[in-house]
């Protein structure tokens, strides 16, 4: 999805790297992890489709990065 979501873009870039240290630390399910990086993304004002987007991405494939 870097295509239509750069990682650069700065509504994804902070609630990217909180989500990384969530997964990372695993201090929450990983479900709610997913639903923080959601609302945070909406914080940073990114628009419903792309934060819809990069969600539904982590929720697919963020088992991969889970359970590493």
């Amino acid at each position: 999805l870097w295509w239509f979501i750069s990682p650069t873009d700065w509504f994804i870039l902070v609630p990217a790297i909180f989500h990384d240290y969530l997964y990372r630390n695993k201090e929450l399910p990983r479900k709610i992890s997913d639903k923080l990086f959601l609302a945070k993304m909406k914080d940073f004002k990114g628009g419903f489709i792309r934060r819809t987007k990069a969600y539904q991405a982590v929720r697919r494939i963020g088992w991969l990065a889970w359970n590493k």
